[in-house]
């Protein structure tokens, strides 16, 4: 645009030296200072978008420098995600070796029953304590809870089906008093 208009700034300036008379040449006087004042607004509106440039350009280099600060962040953290997911896998590994060790003692009736209530419930074994059962929260027939005192086979709940079991608060002592260790 300001090429444009420096264009027609020559052209009034060639109007100006062939004017016949003085009216001609007031109106080449305003037609030139209306394109000089067109030509310094539109100075002023690329200074001003120059200096827009550069502010963004300085903001975009601020910008790079944290991205490439994030992604050094990020690559490290990729790198700590992978070393703990190689933790756990190596993890879950070894509990797969010592359920597989354990399985291998349990007959393959009662492991049935375990992987299917596991599949439908979550936790297939659980803890009955105070006569309630810990799966469910009922309340578990007296007699069913004093039979698991005595592990000699495998007890369920009557309301959720899952495997009970009973851990004394404290282990009672086999060798005769005075004798304990």
């Amino acid at each position: 645009e300001i090429a444009t208009q420096n264009t027609l700034l020559g052209k009034s300036k060639n109007k100006l030296q062939v004017v016949r008379n003085e009216k001609e040449q007031k109106a080449a006087q305003r037609e030139i200072e209306t394109v000089r004042k067109s030509i310094q607004d539109r100075e002023e509106e690329a200074i001003k978008v120059m200096e827009a440039v550069e502010q963004y350009r300085a903001t975009i280099e601020d910008h790079t420098k944290e991205f490439v600060e994030l992604e050094s962040h990020l690559k490290a953290s990729e790198e700590e995600a992978k070393t703990r997911m190689l933790e756990l896998q190596a993890q879950i590994d070894m509990g797969l070796e010592k359920r597989n060790a354990t399985a291998s003692r349990i007959s393959p009736q009662t492991l049935r029953l375990y992987d299917r209530i596991r599949k439908r419930l979550g936790r297939a074994v659980v803890e009955a304590k105070d006569g309630c059962c810990q799966g469910c929260n009922m309340e578990i027939l007296a007699q069913t809870y004093n039979d698991l005192h005595r592990y000699d086979k495998i007890y369920q709940c009557a309301n959720c089906f899952r495997i009970l079991i009973y851990k004394p608060k404290e282990i009672p002592s086999i060798l005769p008093p005075g004798q304990e260790q």
